[in-house]
Order: structure tokens, then sequence, then C-alpha cells
């Protein structure tokens, strides 16, 4: 066997994206040359590609066997360990590997990267920007500067670090997606929902429906058949459904296809037809993602349609009444204080449950969620005046969650689904946003997109703390009680 010609054949199988052909390749190589080291340096990365951590991992650690001063080694480890958020032993690994050579810029740059995930931005930075004095043409550097400077409100930093990215590698598509963010949380629309389109080239994003024409703008589109079909979280369908509603306003067939728990929901909300499987009709003149629509609307954060006013059904508010039992002597809450926990800026957007047990004297608070950090859990399990919804059998979909949220007297959410379903139901609702928060909701209260006319956004004061807030929504709460 010819190593050099068979580690070619991996190469060119990795540089199409065939790892598993590749990781046979290259397994055949190691298996004659268990000792030769230049075959770690290709084997572990395929591992790491197709997410093979633990493999990944034996073999990297197979290398520092070999050659316990094997910085490769120690890097491979560190970017294992950064895969599976294992922060901390993560930047052990890179310090190893930076303890045998001090100008490994690949290690610079994932400490540079651990250290933000833990918080540790100063460092971060200071590591990053040492890693560009040894090479100003790493891009990687650039964009993790960029998501830091994003995370410490320094947004023009971020712009700037962005390009720089782009100015290298005009391909790195993280970098140009963060940009697309940046511009929309700027309010700068035109060239931020342009730029978005290259969302696509993310590695989790999946362009369904290729097999029809793309709608590339919204004029003539009358009695023409349209898909449109959701691209990301629920709370992002139900924003973004008001731009359904302006292609029935123009007069065209549309199809909506949606997550499967709002499909009865939206059904009742919307003139047209909702589906979870448009493949059943193959008869379309053309599809979008629901996304792209205010691309092709030309949005601003001024003339963003309204919002569906979204209902609950008469059967299911008086099912759900009689579950809830509320109590009138007391303000009824709605509680939302965590979402997906895989979301990648979940932690932003998460609020400890025992913040609210000061509203216990007058407020029934009931949580509506699903799913709870165990530090939530604990807290829950020693407040039993709170009820938590999330184990009810009877709650199914969307049909169900308006019910619950048309029972309660206000809602108190951080940014999830359940902010734009409250609101486009016109309940009374207050938006609990971290900063920074997610671009749709800008800088600040008095500039942002008003997407619900009734929703009340109250921002962190601090970066990382909800401390201060209370005080506003108790005096919204005491304002809401003298109503009712």
């Amino acid at each position: 066997m010819n190593f050099t010609e068979e580690i070619k054949k991996g190469v060119f199988e990795i540089n199409k994206k065939n790892y598993p052909r590749a990781e046979k390749i290259f397994l055949n190589v190691y298996r004659l040359q268990p000792n030769n080291i230049a075959i770690y340096s290709y084997i572990v990365p395929t591992f790491i590609y197709q997410k093979k951590f633990i493999e990944a991992s034996k073999f990297a650690q197979r290398l520092v066997n070999i050659n316990n001063k094997s910085e490769l080694g120690f890097l491979y480890l560190g970017i294992i360990n950064f895969e599976i958020k294992n922060y901390k032993e993560a930047i052990s690994f890179f310090t190893k590997s930076l303890q045998i050579n001090r100008t490994n810029v690949d290690a610079l740059v994932n400490l540079g990267a651990c250290l933000h995930k833990i918080g540790e931005n100063s460092e971060a930075i200071k590591n990053l920007n040492y890693a560009l004095n040894l090479n100003q043409n790493n891009f990687k550097a650039y964009h993790n500067l960029a998501v830091i400077y994003e995370d410490e409100l320094e947004f023009d930093k971020a712009v700037e670090n962005y390009k720089k990215s782009l100015f290298i590698n005009s391909k790195d598509y993280e970098s140009l997606h963060g940009l697309s963010l940046m511009y929309l949380t700027k309010l700068d629309y035109e060239k931020g929902l342009k730029i978005y389109e290259n969302r696509w080239h993310l590695p989790d994003r999946n362009y369904r429906h290729h097999n029809f024409p793309k709608l590339s703008q919204i004029e003539n589109i009358a009695n023409k058949k349209i898909l449109i079909w959701h691209e990301q979280g629920l709370g992002d369908t139900i924003q973004f459904s008001r731009y359904i509603k302006e292609l029935i306003d123009l007069n065209a067939k549309v199809t909506f296809e949606v997550q499967k728990p709002l499909e009865v929901f939206l059904k009742r909300q919307l003139s047209c037809e909702v589906t979870t499987n448009a493949k059943i009709n193959n008869n379309y003149d053309f599809q979008c993602p629901l996304l792209t629509l205010p691309l092709l609307f030309k949005a601003n954060h001024e003339n963003i349609p309204n919002a569906i006013n979204f209902t609950s059904t008469e059967d299911q508010y008086v099912k759900w009444n009689k579950i809830l039992s509320q109590k009138n002597d007391k303000i009824n809450v709605g509680i939302t204080i965590s979402g997906n926990p895989n979301q990648k800026n979940d932690l932003r957007r998460k609020i400890d449950l025992e913040y609210f047990l000061k509203l216990k004297g007058y407020c029934n608070l009931f949580l509506i969620q699903k799913e709870l950090y165990e530090r939530d859990r604990e807290c829950l399990n020693k407040n039993k005046f709170i009820r938590f919804l999330g184990g009810e059998p009877k709650w199914e979909d969307f049909e169900d969650t308006s019910a619950i949220v048309d029972n309660m007297d206000i809602i108190i959410t951080i940014c999830t689904s359940m902010v734009h379903l409250a609101a486009s139901m016109n309940k009374n609702t207050i938006l609990l946003l971290s900063k920074p928060s997610d671009w749709r909701w800008g800088e600040e209260n008095n500039k942002a997109p008003k997407w619900y006319p009734n929703l009340k956004i109250l921002r962190q004061h601090q970066r990382k703390t909800w401390d201060g807030l209370m005080p506003e929504i108790e005096q919204i709460l005491n304002q809401l009680k003298n109503k009712i």
C-alpha cells in the first residue's frame, strides 16, 4: 500500500464530504501503520466531522500516548471536549498544547472560543489577539472576536470583525450569518435580510422543496399556487405567519407547511391550506421558506404588518378553565422561564424560577412549559404553590396552549414561542429580554420593531443578571390588579 496515495484518496473523499468513505480509507492505512503519527492528523478530524467523538477521542489519546509532546494530540482532545460542551476539560487540553508550543495558532483560537463559552471574555480576547499577531489571516480568530464583541454589546466591533473574517474567507458562512444578524439588530433590514439569505449554507439548515421554482417577487402572484414552509422554531412560525396573510390578501393560493404541534391551531386561524406534509401535493407554481418573506415584502422596522389575531376555541377554554381551577382572589400569571435547552443561546434566555417567588402574596403562578432545568425543578418541589403545567396529560398541542394562555390574566415570558403566541392573542404580555437579545427585538425599546402593540418589553439592566427587573414587573402587575 502506498501511504501517500491512500492519504490523497481519503482527502479527496473529505473534500466531497464523504466522511464514511474517508474513514474507511484512513482506518485501512492505520491498521498497517498504527505508529505512523501522520495518519492521526487525518483520521481524528474525520471522526470529528461525523461527530463520532468517542472514536475521535480514542485516536487522539493514542497519538498522545505515542508522543506525549504532541501538541496536535492535545489540540484534538481539546476540540473534542469543546464539541461535547465539556469546556473546562477542553481548556486544560488547549493549555497543554500551548505549553508545548506557545505559538500554536489553532490552539490559541480554540482556547479563545472556549473561554468565551464560560464567560471569560477578556481572557478570550487576549488569546485571539495573540493568535492574530502570529497570523493576521486567521479568519476564525476574527469570527470568534466578533461573537465575543456581540456578547459584550459592542456591535460595531462585532461588525468590523465579521467583515475582516469575510475579507479573508468570503465563504465563512458563520460570519456571514453573524453579520446579517448584527445588521438586523441595528435595524438595517435592507442589508440584514439580504445577507440573511446565506443561512442555507450553515450546516444545520435544510432547504426543502427544491423541485419547485423559488418565489423571487410578490408582484403578479394572484391565483398562483405558492408553498410557504416553516424553517425554524415554533415561535418563528407564529411570528412570521403575518406574512401568510399578506400573501392571501394578494390573492395568492397559499399552502402553509407547519410543524405538527401547530397544524390544528393554524388551520383554524388562517384562510389557506395548512399541512405538515406539502409533498402530498406536487402542484405548486412557487415555493418559499417562511423567513424569506420579509425580504420579498421589503420589510423594515417601521412597516411590520400586524400580527394575526389568534384565538382559542370556546371548548378548549372551558376545558382548561376546569383543569386549572383558578382562584379569583389573585392575579393569574402564566410564566415561561426557559426554552429548548439545545438552542444555541438558551442560557441567555433563561431566568431562575426562584426569581418569581416574591409574587406569591398576590399572584397565582402557573409555569407553562414542558421542560425544566434541574435547579428550577428543585425550586418547584419546594414551592408547591406554583402550578407546573408540563405534566398535564391533556396538554397536547397549541390548541391547548392557546386555551391555557387565554385563561391567564397576564403572561410573563422569556424569548420563546410563548411570547409570540400570547402577544398574538392580545393577552397582556411581558417579555423579559437578555443583553444581548435576539435580533428581532433591536437594541432598545424605543426603536424596536413593533411586532406586537400590547407587548411590554423589559430588558436586563446589566448583562447576565435579571436583578432590578422585579420592581418593574410588580408595578405592571399592580396596575393590572387594579383593573381586574
